[in-house]
């Protein structure tokens, strides 16, 4: 699969190690070691989608990951964590509004009144989530629950590495279903304001720190 994907000329690979919440098997650790090792050997970093403080370390200290996507969410990271990703000096994507996705249309949100978002919205998204027996089902998603209540956290570990001074990349894992490009770029940048990032190191982490996180900093950013 590496060999196949740096035949389309990519730049980054993406792995996820993740097992939603316990409800399914999560990628081992001889397997995106051996993805990690075939990629470096094609000269492509790789990323990882991950959500535990525990496999994040093994990614990071010892396996040659070469960038978070998404929080660590399940409990505080740790000086080991932090100390190498600032030491390696690795990217870190917090993608906040990925979490609020998960649990905040159990209601209609307020923002589907604001005219800056109805200006670009998916009226058809809108629509379907506004539906009673969807937004009724994930009232009573336990795993929409679990995202909302696990937010804070990773809140506090995007300001923890922060002030480390670990390079952070704004996202926001938008493109599917409720997940809304362009606006939620904007509520992110409010979150992570939120979250006890300056303003000012809010906006370079979506121009500035992000292209070099990306190493499109000659062009862009």
């Amino acid at each position: 699969m590496v060999a196949d994907v740096a035949a389309q000329q990519v730049d980054i690979v993406k792995i996820r190690v993740d097992d939603n919440l316990g409800t399914a098997p999560k990628m081992s650790r001889e397997v995106y070691r051996a993805v990690i090792e075939a990629a470096h050997a094609r000269g492509l970093r790789v990323a990882v989608h991950l959500y535990y403080l525990a496999d994040a370390k093994d990614l990071v200290l010892y396996s040659g990951a070469d960038f978070v996507a998404h929080s660590v969410r399940d409990q505080a990271v740790d000086m080991a964590f932090v100390s190498a990703m600032r030491a390696k000096g690795l990217c870190y994507s917090p993608t906040l509004m990925r979490e609020v996705s998960t649990f905040v249309f159990g209601s209609t949100p307020g923002f589907f009144t604001d005219s800056l978002f109805l200006a670009h919205a998916n009226r058809q998204w809108v629509a379907t989530l506004q539906e009673p027996a969807r937004q009724e089902a994930m009232r009573r998603s336990a795993s929409a629950r679990r995202y909302e209540m696990q937010l804070p956290i990773a809140k506090r570990n995007l300001k923890h590495l922060a002030d480390a001074g670990v390079p952070i990349a704004m996202g926001t894992d938008t493109g599917p279903m409720g997940r809304f490009q362009g606006y939620f770029e904007l509520m992110e940048l409010e979150m992570m304001v939120e979250a006890g990032l300056t303003p000012r190191q809010a906006l370079l982490s979506a121009t500035r720190d992000a292209a070099r996180c990306m190493h499109v900093d000659r062009h862009l950013g």
